[in-house]
């Protein structure tokens, strides 16, 4: 009895150890950079010195650091009670990645207050990490991003080799099999994520950091480096017990190894510092990837090394099972029924969440038949004067030129679009719209283009229709046969006028704005779409988060 007791001590020391080196590592850093830019909530533009947001993130800093004094986990709870409150505030601007943080942060919570053991916590942001992976995976494959001409998986791979310094003119039959293979090569790299952090945790988590490391390095508009971070915390949970400790250790072992590591680490953050050094800001999230990529390397060697395997034997409890049904809810539930469309996990997919769906296999928007038509109805606007850079949203002029020469080449569109960047981060983070290219036109939910009139900068004039029927593919999204309004307003303290009052367009657009409580939970983005194409363009232009 005596021995029981004793081992379940050591266990006990060792899950304690385990949750002091996850907080004093992956999550200080990534408040660091929460606090002093590359934000994922409120990004870096809107956080400026001063401001309530800029003070609570620090305030939040101090706290997690006094937790890792201290040890004292009522105080790391109040931290992660603050960063709720913020993302409360910033709702429903947010990357999806603060949405997998807050799930995982609540078993956490659990832990510290004493509702959770450390293995059940453990179990729990496992099982939730996997269903967030294999959720970023399964929306990729949608005839959008299988289609290299518009898939964001090919402009990805485009800067991936363009940083790597590979000439193109020596191998330009290779850049474009790279091109023309990158989206089904990427949706088969993402499925494997979940799959082999399943099998193999210690090859999933090593296989999970390299694909993330290459993320962190893609320059801009692409540059989720913040989603890394973000995932890297979580990926720490599928290191064997103490791994991480004793990666930790080997830093100040003072050895070879250790001396070995130490200037790896210091070659990578240097490459990293340059990557991140962009000529309107410093993205900090490339160097703090790339000081904590080592340490959960050697974590994962050291799972591999002892062969650890996933247990079959799980906690079965009421708070597990809700924890799982919960993720399984926001990564598949929310998206085909039609609820969620900005912070759902399918980051750069290509997915059509309104007016039906392109994915091969999950409808999209099922419930938005049998809610209100003045809510739910498909908007096709035609043009907005003046110009606002958050609809579409469009950061083609961000991609370097030798990109899009590339993307060219291989028969690519070389446009993308991403209103979440410009609603999260703000609209100073979106370039001019290429003036030798066709504008682009858009589509979206009748409420968000009251939400949209609601808050556009006057004076506006917006040329829009009506999309007959709530589903259609893309030449139904163009609705060259829709019969056109025009709504106008001078200034704030003027009334919207629409052009033909009676049309049942204007009577949509002067409606009240759309409840509170569904402008606060929910964000539906414009997609874009060109009226001038053939019929033959069936798909959808890269888009995302």
């Amino acid at each position: 009895k005596n021995c029981e007791m004793k081992a379940d001590d050591e266990i006990k020391d060792e899950e304690r150890k385990d949750f002091r080196c996850f907080v004093c590592t992956a999550f200080v850093l990534q408040q660091f950079m929460q606090s002093y830019g590359g934000a994922s909530v409120g990004g870096f533009f809107n956080d400026v010195d001063g401001s309530i947001e800029k003070k609570i993130e620090e305030i939040v800093l101090l706290l997690v650091l006094l937790a890792v004094l201290t040890g004292w986990k009522k105080i790391f709870c109040f931290a992660l009670f603050c960063r709720w409150w913020l993302r409360w505030r910033y709702l429903p601007y947010m990357w999806e990645s603060e949405v997998w943080t807050t799930m995982h942060e609540i078993n956490l919570v659990l832990y510290a207050l004493g509702f959770f053991s450390w293995r059940k916590a453990v179990a729990t942001i496992q099982w939730q990490t996997l269903i967030f992976y294999a959720a970023a995976a399964a929306w990729k494959f949608n005839t959008s991003f299988l289609d290299h001409r518009t898939s964001c998986g090919s402009i990805f791979i485009a800067q991936i080799l363009t940083i790597m310094g590979i000439p193109i003119h020596k191998y330009i039959s290779l850049w474009n099999i790279a091109i023309v293979s990158a989206p089904i090569a990427s949706a088969v790299v993402e499925t494997l994520i979940p799959i082999l952090l399943w099998f193999v945790p210690g090859q999933g988590l090593l296989f999970a950091l390299l694909f993330h490391l290459l993320i962190v390095f893609c320059e801009p508009p692409n540059n989720a480096g913040g989603f890394s971070v973000s995932a890297l915390r979580w990926l720490y949970f599928f290191a064997e017990r103490g791994s991480v400790s004793e990666a930790l250790t080997i830093y100040f072992s003072f050895s070879r190894i250790s001396f070995f590591i130490t200037i790896l680490t210091l070659i990578l953050v240097s490459a990293a510092i340059k990557a991140a050094t962009h000529p309107f800001f410093f993205d900090t999230a490339v160097p703090i990837y790339c000081l904590l990529f080592p340490t959960l390397c050697l974590a994962a060697l050291k799972s591999i090394s002892i062969n650890n395997k996933r247990s079959n034997i799980f906690p079965i409890t009421q708070t597990f099972v809700l924890g799982v049904v919960l993720a399984l809810l926001y990564g598949f539930g929310l998206p085909v029924a039609g609820v969620i469309d900005q912070m759902s996990p399918n980051m750069f997919a290509n997915q059509r969440f309104h007016g039906g769906s392109n994915h091969i296999i999950f409808p999209t928007g099922v419930l938005h038949q049998y809610l209100p038509k003045d809510l739910w109805s498909v908007i096709r606007v035609r043009n907005i004067d003046p110009y606002i850079p958050t609809h579409p949203a469009e950061v083609t002029t961000a991609l370097p030129p030798a990109v899009r020469a590339v993307l060219s080449r291989a028969g690519h569109s070389g446009r993308q679009f991403n209103p979440g960047l410009a609603k999260v981060i703000g609209p100073q983070a979106i370039p001019p719209p290429p003036g030798n290219l066709p504008q682009a036109s858009f589509t979206l939910v009748a409420w968000e283009f009251r939400r949209l009139l609601d808050t556009i900068p006057t004076p506006y004039s917006i040329t829009f229709a009506l999309l007959d029927g709530l589903t259609g593919d893309e030449v139904w999204r163009r609705g060259l046969n829709a019969h056109d309004v025009t709504i106008t307003k001078l200034s704030q303290n003027d009334t919207a006028i629409c052009s033909e009052p009676n049309a049942p367009a204007c009577r949509l657009a002067v409606l009240p704005p759309p409840p509170k409580i569904l402008t606060k939970l929910a964000a539906f983005a414009p997609l874009p779409i060109f009226l001038n194409e053939d019929e033959s363009s069936k798909e959808v232009y890269c888009f995302g988060p």
